[in-house]
């Protein structure tokens, strides 16, 4: 009796040595699961004045980015470019919600919020909080965004609108204008060429229609008129509005070294001149992006999206692409005359946005959302 105990003992000391070490190494691979799979997912890439982006919300993000905007794949290089996009799409956002309002003077009631989020949605200004609830849902999931997420999209569009037109009304009468000329090439060597040709007094249109790869060199021989430094080359308009009248600029080169484009600029004139109807927006546009720029500069701004993590995520964000929807085959002729069809063949189809092209999507039931809680400046989305 004291034997079969003294055995009991030992199977039961051996099968919880073994239980032990089977936990032991349960808790190893739950911690390194954890610590290399699921806390990467939930770090902070990016995060300004208390708010803070996540690795998934900045997946997210790009899928719903994808989604509004197919024209990312359309090459490798603009499908490359989305994540830099969305990071600074977020960043824009977070200077929007946070400095806008203080900074410009900028107010959105509760009630304006409410009526833009249910515009957005396409809910009716009177629909009831129930159907207001379920279009949100039925939004949210088709987005892929979490709610604080869009609310916090909406409500810098809202911000963005009024700083637009705020700028548009304070647009002075006239600004600095510069009119250049400018050689356009494809190489160095060309550049090169072109510059020691016009440095030496060669007549600069003569050069233009020689060797600029401008499409209408032909007609104004390089020379483009006075232009405002937002709706100016990039490439050129930092030299454009800091030279001397007549200097001749160095090879610039702009784009990637694979495919860059290189200029040979002289400065003719620079003056104040009246702002045309067509030059408003682009000198609105450079004004914005000025003022986003020096806020930006104010804040202290948590930047982890490193190369590696824009790849990983750029890779994630196609491989949930669903797959082409496959051509349907063509019906073959019928050997007799078919009938007249009910629809006309020339109708239109359902636009975009109905009942018909977007069902409802059904989301499970819970607390409604509340309409006219815009997203608070501080909210974070680290989830």
């Amino acid at each position: 009796m004291v034997a079969l105990d003294s055995d009991r003992a030992s199977r039961l000391l051996l099968w919880g040595g073994v239980a032990l070490i089977i936990l032991i190494a349960a808790g190893f691979i739950g911690f390194g699961y954890y610590y290399t799979v699921i806390r990467p997912r939930h770090r902070t890439v990016l995060a300004a004045d208390g708010i803070s982006i996540s690795y998934l919300a900045m997946k997210r993000r790009m899928a719903y980015d994808l989604q509004q905007n197919p024209s990312y794949l359309q090459s490798q290089a603009a499908l490359a470019s989305l994540p830099q996009a969305v990071y600074q799409e977020l960043l824009d956002e977070i200077v929007l919600v946070t400095r806008g309002p203080s900074d410009q003077g900028i107010q959105i009631s509760p009630a304006d919020f409410d009526l833009q989020l249910r515009t957005k949605i396409g809910v009716a200004k009177d629909a009831s909080l129930q159907q207001f609830a379920a279009a949100f849902r039925g939004v949210l999931q088709r987005s892929g965004l979490h709610e604080d997420e869009y609310r916090r999209m909406v409500l810098a569009q809202m911000i963005e609108g009024k700083i637009r037109a705020k700028i548009t009304q304070e647009l002075p009468a006239t600004v600095p204008q510069a009119k250049v000329e400018v050689i356009q090439v494809a190489t160095k060597a060309a550049a090169d060429a072109a510059l020691f040709r016009v440095k030496a007094g060669q007549d600069w249109a003569t050069v233009a229609k020689e060797v600029s790869t401008e499409p209408n060199k032909a007609t104004t021989g390089g020379l483009h008129d006075y232009t405002t430094e937002g709706d100016m080359n990039p490439a050129y308009s930092g030299f454009a509005f800091s030279a001397k009248p007549g200097q001749i600029s160095d090879v610039i080169t702009a784009g990637s070294s694979s495919a860059a484009t290189y200029y040979v600029v002289r400065l003719v004139d620079r003056a104040d001149k009246p702002l045309t109807a067509q030059q408003k927006p682009g000198e609105v546009n450079s004004r914005y992006s000025k003022w986003l720029s020096d806020m930006q500069a104010k804040m202290v701004i948590t930047n982890h999206w490193d190369q590696t993590s824009q790849t990983d995520a750029l890779i994630s964000v196609l491989k949930a692409l669903p797959p082409p929807t496959p051509t349907a085959a063509a019906a073959p002729a019928p050997s007799a005359p078919a009938p007249h069809p009910t629809a006309h063949a020339g109708a239109s189809p359902a636009p975009q946005g109905t009942a018909a092209a977007q069902p409802a999507a059904t989301a499970p039931a819970g607390n409604p959302p509340v309409p006219n809680a815009p997203v608070a400046p501080g909210g974070g989305n680290g989830r």
